[in-house]
Formats: structure tokens, sequence, C-alpha cells
């Protein structure tokens, strides 16, 4: 028996919802486990036990966007976006969206999208067993300028996403830019250590380089970064501050 993929849809506009939940229905491996109006609201489902292969999500939607929700849900889902709008299609890649429907789209573009959802998907069925995280490990590899540079864990104060790259900054006041996006990286150090925490939608933290946090920012190093309000609670439950 072939493998029926979960789907979750979130988008605020009613007829947009009822198109996607009928294309699905249309197609016999997919089933939908869930509809939504507000980003919010799908974090609880997506970070519980049932597991969600297939996240067709629009974008500008009320409280968190769906680029927001995309940076901070597990990298195994397959987002789809579905978007009236053209001028997100290059913030949709660099958080390595698996397509992008641009609204209205017909039966057979949404078909290409899930059909290169479940590649994906079938291409590593068991990435996480395979290859667990390895919390001893003590640095990581960061392309920048067309080279690998060995950075070591210690060494990296924070993170900052900007427009096409992440700036890396360590001690000694090196810095490195790669072109891969703040939630790949923020996923690799995450499975390499317990010290880094994601404080805003464009900052990755070291947290025991933090001299001192604010009501809406923490200071590393010398560093004030903003601490946006999406992450603030779970990130001072983290540092043990309530």
């Amino acid at each position: 028996m072939s493998k029926v993929y979960k789907c979750i849809v979130v988008d605020d506009e009613p007829i947009a919802r009822d198109i996607v939940k009928q294309y699905i229905s249309q197609m016999p491996n997919l089933t939908l486990a869930g509809e939504f109006k507000n980003a919010l609201d799908v974090l609880s489902i997506i970070n519980g036990k049932d597991e969600i292969d297939i996240l067709f999500l629009d974008i500008n939607m009320p409280h968190l966007s769906g680029i927001e929700l995309a940076k901070v849900i597990s990298k195994k889902i397959q987002i789809i976006f579905t978007t009236a709008y053209s001028e997100h299609a290059v913030e949709s890649y660099e958080i390595e969206a698996t397509d992008y429907l641009l609204k209205p789209f017909l039966f057979d573009r949404f078909v290409k999208a899930v059909l290169k959802a479940i590649n994906n998907i079938q291409s590593h069925p068991t990435q996480a067993i395979i290859h667990p995280p390895n919390k001893n490990t003590t640095h990581i590899y960061i392309k920048a300028e067309g080279e690998f540079h060995p950075v070591m864990l210690d060494d990296i104060l924070y993170c900052e996403a900007s427009k096409n790259y992440t700036k890396v900054v360590c001690n000694h006041k090196i810095e490195y830019y790669t072109l891969k996006s703040i939630s790949k990286l923020e996923e690799e150090l995450s499975n390499l250590s317990n010290n880094f925490a994601r404080v805003h939608r464009s900052f990755i933290v070291s947290k025991k380089d933090i001299q001192s946090l604010g009501a809406s920012h923490v200071n590393v190093q010398g560093n004030k970064i903003p601490v946006g309000e999406f992450y603030r609670p779970q990130f001072y439950a983290q540092v043990g501050m309530h």
C-alpha cells in the first residue's frame, strides 16, 4: 500500500483554503490533517506528536506571516507557499521552501508542487535516524567566499540574517558571510550544541556569551541584539528568566 501524506492548509481566506482542499481531495496519496486561518494556531499541531508531511502556506496573514512561521517549524516538513504576491519568491527560496504557487494556480501546477514535495520526502526518509545530532562536535564548517571554513562553536557570538546572506560573527572580530539561510544555520547549530538560541527572525545568539538581558533585547559581548516578541517566551524560559 502506498504511503498517504498528511497535509495542512494555512490561509486566512476561506475561498483559497477551499481550493487547496479540493485539490488535495483529488489526489489519493494526500490526506487533509487540518486547516487554519491563522499561522499562530498551527504551531501546536506542527509541534505535536502527529507528523505533518506537507504544509500549504499563505504568506500575508495577520499576527504571523507565512515566512515567519516557515522559519520556526521543523525542516522535515515540506513547505509549499500559496500566495498572490510574486515579490515574496526570493525570500521563500532563501528558507528552502519546496515550491511557490502564485494564486490563482491550476490543478496541474498544484500536482507538480506536490510531486516535488513527495520526492524530497522519499529522498531523505530516515535522515534523522542515519545522522543523529552529535553534541560532541566542536566546530562547524561555514562556506564563505567559495571556501569552507572550520569555525569553532565556542567562538561564535551571534548570527544575523541580512537579505541574501547570513553573517556569522565570532570572537576576535572575525566575520563570515554565507549564503546559507539563518533557519538552516539554526538547524545545524542546534544539532551540534545546546548553546545557541533563536531570539529574532534575523538573529541567533550564543547563550554563554550573553552579558545582560532587557525587556526586548539581549547584550552579547557588547552587541545589542533585539529579541522578537514571537521568540521571547521560549528564549527567556531557556535562560531561566521568567
